[in-house]
């Protein structure tokens, strides 16, 4: 669950001009939402690509106030975790840095993010042999990860299907056009 609606798994990635590729892998059961109870709207939707926009619903609708979205706070059951891998060849401290920056990518679509009833946690992976890369490269490499956080979280999210208690997103945000 992500908030009220169905959570699940989502990967997303990018390729660097530079040669290197980051991808992440994120499961999504938050206790904060991935989306404005006010609007309907993805919280980071425009970090999807054009393709996965197709699964955006309209949003002119008016959704009704945040108290019409309440849900139980599950003490202890909420997290989002996130792997981030990247076949450059990062050192101990830059792997670390690079999950510091993906981190981002978590507040970026959930709010509210790293709350105290959530273990949202990013690892990272460096699959490149040597020993880092440059300042400016790894720079480029945390702006990725954390963009590809967000995607993975929002696909996550725009792909799952409902279960008794937990409607997925699209099914709730289409639930008065039937």
């Amino acid at each position: 669950v992500a908030g009220g609606v169905k959570g699940g798994v989502g990967l997303a990635g990018y390729a660097l001009e530079e040669g290197y590729r980051v991808m992440a892998l994120v499961a999504v059961n938050s206790l904060g939402r991935p989306f404005d109870p006010l609007t309907g709207r993805l919280y980071g939707e425009e970090f999807l690509a054009e393709g996965e926009r197709a699964l955006l619903p309209d949003h002119s609708r008016y959704w009704g106030s945040p108290e019409d979205y309440r849900y139980p706070f599950l003490l202890g059951q909420n997290t989002t975790l996130a792997v981030v891998a990247t076949d450059a060849p990062l050192s101990k401290a830059q792997a670390r840095r690079l999950a510091i920056m993906a981190q981002d990518g978590i507040a970026r679509a959930i709010r509210p993010a790293h709350t105290p009833l959530d273990g949202d946690l990013v690892f990272a992976l460096a699959l490149g042999e040597g020993k880092g890369v440059d300042p400016y490269i790894l720079l480029r490499l945390g702006a990725y990860a954390a963009d590809a956080v967000t995607r993975a979280i929002l696909r996550a999210v725009l792909l799952a299907e409902g279960m008794p208690g937990a409607p997925g997103y699209r099914e709730l945000v289409h639930k008065d056009a039937e």
